[in-house]
């Protein structure tokens, strides 16, 4: 058993987590615009890695809000 709080939304994390990267990564493939690829990677850096979590909330939470407004910007078409 994998010694980790709350399983089941950690492994729904991992899988969300992986599957919005895999739609970034089909943005950056197909596009040339160099502007649009250092943007978009700063966006998911600053938001998903710099932006510090708050530690008074539930980190899932604050998760699938960045995910979310990542998801609407790919929608987007960035």
């Amino acid at each position: 058993m994998v010694d980790t709080p709350d399983f089941k939304n950690y492994e729904k994390f991992v899988c969300d987590w992986h599957y919005f990267l895999l739609d970034v990564q089909e943005v950056l493939y197909e596009s040339e615009d160099s502007d649009l690829i250092r943007n978009l990677n700063m966006y998911v850096v600053n938001q998903f890695y710099r932006k510090p979590y708050d530690e008074k909330r539930d980190f899932y939470e604050q998760f699938y809000e960045r995910l979310a407004a990542g998801k609407q910007l790919l929608s987007l078409g960035v």
